[in-house]
């Protein structure tokens, strides 16, 4: 069997349904984790597994979705119970936190962190949260928030008055303060559920009463509100927004604008929503977003695009809902419930009830409920749902996003093998987002793996689908392999020299993301403002590599020797040397130089920004592929060996899964993360 083949050139990009597992427990218990990721998509996952007869956390990172990722490693004490309610957050220099709640064997559980100062430093002890351990481990609604060096972590805890409120800050740019500061806590009295944003800001909402039949609750309380600004001295006062009513949640954008769902209760029935323009400002009065609806999720992104999704019982729907295949008056179709979302774009308006998600369980007499819905509405306006569902007797995940003014695709299901137990979410600031999940392993009962995806958005170009690279299970040395591994090579030092020249030839328009230049791109001779209406969002078509074809050696000798190993080595080097500079050079961001004069358009800048004045400026310099030189080999020893076959290999392959990584970075559409700061100019804006 051939050590590496031809198929290992697809390059491919790490399309949404090729899942990497993360991390795998020989344990039947729930496995707790989360995501993270940052605007230039950098990913950090965080979960607990086995250490010996004890349990500890552990994170990987990675520096894109779709992207490897790196080694594990443990960030806490091993402790003799499992940690739980993981939270991970990462800011847009790649600093992350990480925070956990330790469960103690008597007196109940307090909060423990993580940091990492640098994007690529280590991980240390960044302290206890709680100031004393949670009576009985009675937690809630945790909530985290990092941005410039601001971690805001939130969450609701039982003391003798009923449910508190509580936020704690830590401060990474302050030299002195290298702890967590607390605050006096707010008590509600009712559960809460809350929301953070990383200025600071906190906001609490109840109550959310106990589900009782799994679509409900018995509505016992008034929905009530309270908020405080980063810099507040205190709590506002509560404001009622509904007299009775359940399953409440809330959501917060960085610049306070703020939604808040909740369940109806009688005379009135169905969802309800609140929202306000900022912490300053006030409450608009509520109103009736669906007729009936249940376990309500919201999300607003920060220019004040929002998205509300809640469940529907199919009994309660009349007339029948054309959306769907079978209608409820039909006997044979089993009543069950489906997923329904509403967007606001920033103007205001909500938009049309939607199904995003109806699927019959062919196993089960009944339709499946979407489970743990996760939401998110990213810089550009782009909305992602993430949850679980039963799949023929067996959970598996889905997702789906779509541009503020598009409707959601039809959902995608990720790969899973006999269950699930949890559904993480992160977006980018790409119009894509990291997607996580946990099952059980096929073949190993009562052991887990921890999944991790990405979720494409409709603004980008859908990933190119290839089969994986073939594996090897013996090495052969022999002339026909050294022939077929160096056709291998010199295709990949094509290939990187494709991709450059792709680069060289600068971007066109039709290689950006829809909606894919946000505000912070944009730099000299651009002024910017709300766009005036909602605008269709284009899909990225990027151009084509032009690979030069392979050049002729039909009449080269290839023999079994030193010197060919060597010629071999040579070149698998001189790919994997151009891949890392492709790396290297999205990494560090590409600029307005880059892309042709005029190339961006209207439709290609953030849904919700439009440039409203536009001057001729020249654009910064291009950025340049900095190829490392050849590192000097004298006194090194080859030796006519299949390790060193397999040396040469090695090299091959790191070289194809750079390359893999960088076509991927730009083959599904250029977008904000791979664009630095402020150098996006008017020369660049369409006329």
């Amino acid at each position: 069997m051939l050590a590496l083949s031809a198929v290992a050139l697809s390059l491919a990009a790490g399309p949404a349904g090729a899942a990497d597992i993360i991390a795998t427990a020989l344990s039947p218990d729930p496995v707790s984790s989360g995501i993270a990721m940052n605007a230039r998509g950098e990913n950090v996952a965080a979960f607990e597994a086995p250490v010996g007869d004890g349990f500890a956390v552990f994170v990987r990172s990675r520096a894109r979705a779709g992207g490897p990722w790196g080694p594990r490693t443990r960030i806490s004490r091993v402790t003799e119970r499992r940690p739980d309610r993981i939270l991970v957050a990462v800011d847009e220099r790649g600093r992350a936190m990480v925070i956990w709640r330790r469960v103690l064997a008597a007196s109940g559980a307090d909060l423990q962190s993580a940091l990492r100062a640098t994007a690529t430093g280590a991980w240390r002890n960044a302290g206890e949260i709680s100031s004393q351990p949670i009576s009985g481990g009675a937690f809630s609604s945790p909530v985290l928030a990092f941005a410039g060096g601001r971690a805001t972590f939130a969450w609701g805890e039982v003391s003798s008055a009923g449910w508190q409120v509580r936020r704690a800050i830590y401060d990474l740019d302050t030299p002195t303060a290298r702890y967590w500061s607390f605050e006096e806590p707010q008590v509600l009295g009712v559960q809460p559920a809350l929301a953070v944003d990383s200025q600071g800001d906190v906001v609490a909402i109840g109550p959310a009463a106990a589900l009782g039949s799994g679509i409900g609750g018995d509505p016992s309380a008034p929905v009530v509100v309270t908020s405080r600004a980063a810099g507040g001295a205190d709590w506002e006062a509560p404001v009622t927004l509904d007299p009775v009513g359940s399953q409440a949640t809330i959501a917060i954008a960085d610049g306070g604008q703020t939604v808040a769902a909740w369940r109806r209760g009688a005379p009135a029935a169905g969802i309800a929503i609140a929202t306000r323009a900022g912490l300053a400002e006030a409450w608009a009065p509520a109103e009736t977003l669906a007729a009936a609806g249940f376990l309500p999720v919201a999300a607003v992104g920060p220019t004040a695009q929002a998205l509300v999704a809640y469940g529907v019982n199919l009994d309660t729907l009349d007339p029948p809902d054309p959306d769907l295949v079978f209608p409820p008056s039909d006997l044979t179709y089993p009543l069950g419930n489906v997923l329904r979302a509403r967007r606001r774009a920033p103007t205001g308006a909500w938009g049309g009830e939607e199904t995003v998600f109806a699927f019959v369980d062919d196993m089960r007499p009944t339709y499946r409920e979407a489970r743990e819905v996760r939401p998110a509405v990213d810089p550009f306006g782009t909305t992602l749902l993430a949850w679980s569902s039963t799949v023929a007797g067996f959970s598996a995940p889905w997702a789906t996003a779509a541009p503020a003014a598009a409707p959601f695709p039809p959902a995608t299901k990720y790969p899973t093998v006999d269950g699930i137990g949890q559904v993480a979410l992160a977006p980018s600031g790409r119009g894509e987002a990291a997607l996580m999940w946990v099952s059980e392993r096929g073949g190993a009962f009562g052991s887990l793996n921890l999944w991790s995806d990405r979720v494409p958005a409709a603004s980008c170009a859908a990933p190119p689908q290839s089969p994986p690279p073939a594996t090897a299970d013996t090495i052969t040395l022999s002339a026909v392999q050294l022939r077929i591994n160096q056709r291998i090579y010199a295709a990949a030092l094509r290939r990187a020299d494709a991709l450059d020249g792709w680069l060289r030839a600068r971007i066109a328009t039709r290689d950006l993301c829809g909606g894919g230049i946000a505000a912070s791109s944009l730099g000299a001779g651009v002024e910017i403002g709300p766009a005036p209406a909602p605008r269709t969002i284009p899909v990225a078509t990027p151009r084509a590599l032009a690979i030069r074809p392979a050049a002729d050696k039909s009449g080269v000798a290839f023999t079994l020797s030193v010197d060919q190993l060597r010629i071999n080595q040579r070149i698998a080097s001189a790919a994997l040397r151009r891949a890392n500079a492709l790396s290297a050079r999205l990494d560090a961001g590409l600029s307005g130089g880059d892309i042709r004069a005029g190339a961006v358009s209207a439709d290609r800048i953030g849904a919700t920004i439009a440039a409203i004045r536009v001057s001729a400026t020249a654009p910064p310099a291009a950025t340049r592929t900095v190829i490392a030189p050849a590192a000097e080999k004298t006194g090194v020893v080859f030796t006519l060996s299949a390790a060193q076959l397999r040396i040469n290999q090695r090299i091959g392959q790191a070289a194809i899964r750079r390359l893999n990584e960088v076509r991927g970075r730009l083959l599904d559409g250029i977008s904000g993360d791979e664009l630095r700061r402020a150098t996006v100019t008017g020369a660049n804006l369409t006329p």
